[in-house]
């Protein structure tokens, strides 16, 4: 025979509340989802909205304080511009930017060469900004379509990362 219907309630309320405290001592709030809670406790995701209306009353329940907002992106930091720059590789925004400039003085448009890279211009736009490492096979496919030699990228990148920032 079964437990009573109210002793598995309060175990299913328990282990929730246990999985949603294991997580969010790991990561802030707003990177926790209900899904996610749900799943680890090994319950439907409705199951919480059974005990809590919403994940911030869960939050409430297990860290007995309110919830606090997402981070927002330091106004010094942001008054400097590019707050990503400082962990990209030198030499990606190098050999990004030498493929900016031989790709608009050859004429070409990204989605030109989106289309010889079998990628989206987005990415692109990635590499050249040295968001995105360049894969070798994306310059294999650059010097077969166009003539560029990777010699010709080296010097450029080496140039540009010499080159004060503008």
């Amino acid at each position: 025979m079964g437990r009573p219907r109210q002793a598995r309630s309060d175990a299913t309320r328990e282990r929730l509340m246990a999985v949603a405290r294991q997580l969010f001592a790991q990561r802030p709030f707003h990177e926790v989802s209900v899904r996610e809670i749900a799943i680890e406790a090994g319950r439907a995701p409705s199951s919480v909205f059974r005990y809590w209306p919403d994940k911030a009353d869960l939050w409430r329940a297990v860290m007995g304080s309110e919830p606090a907002p997402p981070m927002e992106r330091p106004a010094e930091l942001a008054a400097e511009g590019d707050i990503e720059a400082e962990t990209r590789d030198p030499l990606d925004i190098a050999l990004g930017a030498a493929i900016r400039e031989r790709r608009t003085g050859s004429g070409l448009s990204q989605s030109d060469l989106a289309t010889v890279l079998r990628t989206s211009f987005q990415q692109v736009s990635r590499y050249e900004r040295g968001i995105s490492a360049v894969p070798a096979t994306a310059l294999v496919r650059l010097g077969a379509a166009y003539g560029w030699k990777w010699s010709e990228l080296e010097s450029m990148a080496a140039a540009l990362k010499t080159r004060p920032p503008r």
